[in-house]
Formats: structure tokens, C-alpha cells, sequence
């Protein structure tokens, strides 16, 4: 929302960021029959960079006004997760694995450098710039101790398989980002929810001439809405995922390539609208360790 009026003329607000966060995984599981349960202990770390702006082009004797925060995050992280397949048939080609998934809400350790400003759109001649010429500091405090609340999530599914061929599944995700807080300070985020279906096909697992028949082709949705919540309303978000699986020779693993459209909120219902477009790669380690040769 602007602050523009009347009486001090035309304003306009800026909202900039940049940065990211990354994570370490390191998990492990453990299987009984037909049930299997894991847990996966993570390293969140990283740095974000905001900067909020309230300028005033049409007046030469106001200060326009700049807050700048830096945030250094670094914490562990826990999440856990249960599965249990049902057999279908004697020659165990049909299955249904049923799944559960989610973490509590935590306490991330972080650091943050905050300072206010002044600044105008000039430079010491007076002639307009389109860089920013700060002036005084209103507020600083640097290397503030403080922590970031991550919100708890549940997520529930299920997969119906038939062995080496396709496989086709649902998937439930609710997170509480009601709880999100950073140093003290609530956002206007709300609890979100994600339903996600999608499934993937082999042609012929078994083919050995023709490469692209034991390659797994892998499609995907989902819905749901946006933790970003504007006028006391969320944003609707949407996605498409496509995916390709390169197995490799002589071995379990495998190469996954896949790309997602995702489009977040609609201009008919709020000012913030957006897609994006993401690609990602990973590689599946699965091989058999310590068996004994037959034959060397």
C-alpha cells in the first residue's frame, strides 16, 4: 500500500531482496517387513539481504527513507517420515505404499544488522541521479543475537505401483506458517495447504537395444495456496512438472532432470501476481555394497 496523499504529494514504495538459503541433508532409515520408517537430520544455513523504500519524487526537500536488514542464519533441523506397503498380488507386481511425513516447529539461531536511513536522489551539486546519496543514519544495531521460528508440517500420501512399469500417486501437504516469526516480529503469512498428484511411466524396463524405453518419464500437479496472505486474503498457487529419469548401466542408480512452472496469485484478485520457471537436476545413489563375487 502507497503513501500517497494530498497533502505530501506523490510517494512510491520499493521492496528489494536478495540472497537465499541453502541446506545439508544427512538421513537414515530402517525397515521392518513391510514397514519402513527415517529420519533426516539437515544443516540450514545462509544469508538474505531486504531493503524497504519510501521515496517522494515530486518533493526536492523531503527525505526519502531506506530500511536495510542483513540476516545470518545457521541451525539444525529434524524431519521424520513413516511408509507401509500393501502387497496387491501373489507375484507382488501391484503394491500400495501409504506415507506420512512432517517436522515440529523450530527455532532457527540467527544474526541480523539493522539500519534505517535517509537519503535523496541527488548528488552534493544538486543535480538529480537515479543513485541513492544517504545522509544520516536514524537507527542502527548491528549484530543483533535473535532467532527465526520455522513453522510445523504434516504431509500424507499415496503411491499405487506396478513394478518397473508406472506408478501413480497423491500427496497432502499442510504447513503453519501462522507460526512464522524473525527476532520478535510476526509476518503476514497464514497456514498453507498443497495437494499434489502425479505419476511416472517406463516403457520397457527390460529393453537393452533402446535406451529411451528404460528411461522413466514422470509428470506431476499441484494446488494449494501461498503462505503470503494480502488483504486478508491468500494467494492461490499453481504448478506443472515434467521430469525425465536417465538410469545408468550396470547399476541401481539414476540422473533426474525435471522442470516446474509454478504461478503464484492472479492480478483479478490481488495486486501480486507472479511464475516461475525452475529447472533442477539430481542423482540417485543406490547400489550394492560388501556382496562377495562369484567369480573374480
Amino acid at each position: 500500500e502507497n503513501d500517497s496523499s494530498d497533502a505530501f504529494g506523490r510517494s512510491f514504495n520499493l521492496f528489494q531482496g536478495q540472497g537465499g538459503l541453502y541446506r545439508f541433508y544427512f538421513g537414515g532409515g530402517y525397515k521392518y517387513k513391510q514397514l519402513a520408517v527415517g529420519v533426516n537430520f539437515s544443516y540450514l544455513f545462509g544469508n538474505i539481504n531486504y531493503t524497504d523504500i519510501l521515496a517522494f519524487p515530486e518533493s526536492l526537500n523531503a527525505f526519502n527513507t531506506r530500511r536495510q536488514e542483513t540476516r545470518q542464519l545457521g541451525d539444525f533441523l529434524i524431519d521424520a517420515g513413516v511408509q507401509y506397503r500393501i502387497v496387491l498380488d501373489k507375484s507382488n507386481t501391484y503394491s500400495l505404499d501409504l506415507g506420512a511425513s512432517g517436522n515440529l516447529k523450530t527455532d532457527i539461531k540467527a544474526n541480523r544488522d539493522l539500519i534505517y536511513d535517509r537519503f535523496t536522489y541527488t548528488d552534493d551539486a544538486g543535480n538529480s541521479t537515479s543513485t541513492i546519496n544517504p545522509k544520516d543514519t536514524i537507527y542502527s544495531n548491528l549484530d543483533e543475537t535473535g532467532e527465526v521460528t520455522l513453522p510445523a508440517t504434516f504431509a500424507a500420501g499415496a503411491i499405487f505401483s506396478k513394478q518397473s512399469k508406472y506408478s501413480f500417486g497423491i500427496n497432502y501437504k499442510y504447513t503453519m506458517w501462522s507460526q512464522y516469526q524473525s527476532f520478535g516480529e510476526s509476518d503476514e503469512t497464514a497456514n498453507t495447504w498443497k495437494l499434489a498428484f502425479g505419476g511416472e511411466f517406463i516403457t520397457d524396463s527390460k529393453s537393452y537395444q533402446q535406451y529411451w524405453k528404460v528411461m522413466a518419464y514422470r509428470l506431476g500437479m499441484s494446488m494449494g495456496r501461498n503462505y503470503v496472505e494480502l488483504n486478508d486474503a491468500q494467494l492461490k498457487q499453481l504448478s506443472v512438472t515434467m521430469g525425465v529419469g536417465f538410469p545408468l548401466r550396470r547399476s541401481f542408480s539414476q540422473i533426474s532432470l525435471a522442470g516446474e512452472w509454478i504461478g503464484i496469485g492472479s492480478l483479478k484478485e490481488n495486486p501480486v501476481a507472479g511464475s516461475v520457471f525452475r529447472l533442477t537436476a539430481g542423482f540417485t545413489f543406490n547400489d550394492k555394497w560388501f556382496q562377495k563375487r562369484r567369480f573374480d
